[in-house]
């Protein structure tokens, strides 16, 4: 049976009769009078920019083409030495142009630059990758394939590493994946996109294998076997990896592996000495601490960090002997041994399209929350401070004191809960043709329901059905990607996503909204940052706002200033040309380690 494709509106049969693309819109005027309107994918979106890029080298070369050929036309009088003075009529200019000589060294340009931009048999996943992409499979290849691709999120290390695996086949199967086990079907979705098809023929089923056995033997008779992190360290699993003699290990978020003394991280150790290949890949390779960087550096570089106190001798430390950074008089010794290993690039320098990038901190005053619930938050509160400063006055295990502050922290969620949702509706209502989506993000459960209820109370009032939130918290690709298309294409404006299970292994929000609320601080700004990445990334069209919604006096504001003294850590790490006030960093981390704060009574 023919199915017969109309239009919408009119109920007419559907004839394009001239599309074109803006922004991330596409639009297909109909022979019927109106228009057809669908946003553009991450693939399309991203071959409009290599297109563009092409457009502009072709442009540029034919500019030079002009420029060296003005001098020899002695046929067009208009072009003579004295050029640059000259200011040629547009007819005089396309009567130049339409010259058969400049027609054919035009043509020889757009010929002889395809070629230099594609070659003659170039893959067609190497054309579609950015060039900066091809430039990291180009480093891994140097460093013979044993590195750390520490790009900013959101630059596409999973391709990269895919045609790192695609051009060098041979030598890096078969290949272990091993990565958190959210993202285990978003690397089976990208290496079915991104491998050649002869990596994946009648064999599709043998070629990409994802592990899900606790405990079990991984098989060996697979080209790539993804796993999920949490399930490498159990006896007959890691017996199985090291008998599977794999030619190459992808370690992806791999800051997943600080901790040494972990099982996880003993295993890691263990089999990435056993293959020849090896890509660690992280956007955020440091937490909290440098010294949190040496399981990696070992990895990858055993002969260079043979041991911890290899790492620990070039760091500053505070007053309980952690390593905070590196010491500036040997930093340009540390980026000097290790740029022939480590890749690390931002976004601001290869994406220079992106919109602007806005991180701000919102303080709400305790006294503007409702009476009666900001004496029970205080009281409460203040409760927790003596139980803290007790635990502190008899020398507390550590264990106890994170525990009491861990509480501290969700207190102080719930009660910015109904505060926060003012301030959401606040933004959305700015928006005068009410299009305009949010994210909210949050890290506790409690934090979640209250915002969830309020706005659900908010929908009620306001009659206003798009103000009931979708919630978007831990789970495999698949479920992510359900909640991320209805939040796309249904009428609901807002989501409340967990910042811990939604910062890895999604990709897409970039192309719904620009906005995001966070709710509640994290302990380091790895983490923040992964989680602000999902909407700062590639595709993304408007200015984006990282807003930190924080009450003053409380726990948020000690989590502020710990975040930012995080984030000097890292940046001071992998920046060779960063620069950090050494006052104020001690200042800081004294604070951080000495002081305790206690609420102001309302």
């Amino acid at each position: 049976m023919r199915i017969e494709l109309k239009c919408k509106t009119c109920n007419k049969p559907l004839e394009v009769v001239n599309e074109f693309s803006s922004g991330k819109m596409h639009m297909s005027k109909l022979k019927c009078g109106h228009t057809l309107m669908r946003m553009l994918s991450e693939a399309e979106l991203k071959g409009k920019a290599r297109l563009n890029e092409i457009a502009t080298r072709i442009a540029n070369e034919k500019t030079q083409v002009l420029a060296e050929s003005i001098d020899s036309l002695d046929d067009f009088p208009i072009f003579n030495n004295d050029f640059s003075k000259l200011n040629p009529t547009q007819v005089q200019v396309d009567e130049a142009i339409e010259s058969q000589e400049l027609i054919e060294r035009f043509e020889e340009a757009d010929t002889l630059l395809e070629t230099l931009i594609h070659g003659d048999d170039t893959p067609e996943n190497w054309r579609n990758a950015f060039p900066y992409q091809r430039e990291g499979v180009e480093f891994a290849e140097g460093a013979n394939l044993r590195m750390l691709l520490g790009d900013e999120p959101g630059l596409g290390k999973t391709v990269q590493f895919i045609l790192m695996l695609d051009r060098n086949w041979k030598q890096m199967t078969p290949c272990l994946i091993i990565c958190p086990p959210s993202i285990t079907t978003h690397w089976e979705r990208f290496l079915i996109k991104w491998l050649q098809r002869d990596k994946l023929n009648a064999k599709t089923v043998k070629s990409i294998y994802i592990h899900k056995g606790r405990n079990v033997p991984l098989p060996d008779d697979f080209d790539i076997t993804i796993v999920g992190n949490n399930l490498i360290s159990g006896e007959y699993a890691k017996e199985s990896i090291l008998e599977n003699k794999y030619a190459s290990i992808c370690l992806d978020e791999c800051h997943h592996f600080k901790n040494e003394k972990s099982e996880r991280t003993k295993t890691a150790i263990e089999i990435a000495g056993s293959v020849p290949h090896l890509i660690a890949m992280s956007g955020t390779p440091i937490m909290n601490r440098v010294d949190e960087y040496f399981p990696i550096l070992h990895m990858i570089k055993p002969e260079h960090w043979p041991n911890r106190t290899t790492l620990n001798n070039i760091c500053e430390r505070n007053n309980r002997g952690q390593c905070l950074q590196i010491r500036p008089s040997y930093r340009p010794w540390f980026f000097d041994r290790t740029k022939s290993y480590i890749l690390r690039r931002k976004k601001k320098d290869h994406l220079t399209g992106l919109p602007k990038f806005n991180r701000i901190a919102e303080f709400l005053n305790p006294e503007s929350l409702n009476p009666t619930s900001a004496k029970r938050f205080a009281q409460a509160y203040n409760m927790l401070t003596d139980q803290l400063e007790d635990e502190m006055n008899k020398n507390g295990t550590p264990q106890n004191i994170l525990g009491i502050m861990s509480r501290m922290r969700r207190l102080t969620g719930g009660a910015k809960a109904q505060a926060a949702v003012e301030y959401a509706l606040d933004i959305l209502d700015s928006d005068e043709d009410n299009k305009e989506k949010l994210i909210i993000g949050v890290h506790h459960h409690d934090t979640a329901y209250l915002v969830e209820q309020f706005l659900r109370k908010a929908a009620i009032e306001r009659k206003d059905s798009s103000l009931e939130p979708l919630m978007m918290g831990s789970g495999d690709g698949y479920y992510k990607d359900s909640i991320k298309t209805q939040f796309a294409s249904g009428n609901q404006r807002v989501m409340i996503a967990s910042i811990l299970a939604c910062a890895e292994g999604i990709d897409g929000l970039q192309l719904i909204c620009s906005r995001m609320l966070n709710l509640e601080r994290e302990w380091n700004a790895s983490k923040e940052e992964q989680f602000e990445q999902r909407i700062d990334r590639l595709g993304q069209t408007e200015p984006v706002q990282a807003i930190y919604f924080m009450m003053l006096n409380t726990i948020d504001e000690w989590l502020h200033e710990l975040v930012e003294l995080k984030r000097n850590v890292v940046n001071s790490t992998f920046d060779a040309n960063f620069e950090a006030d050494a006052n104020m960093m001690r200042d800081l981390a004294r604070k951080v380690t000495q002081n305790r704060m206690k609420i102001i009574g309302i």
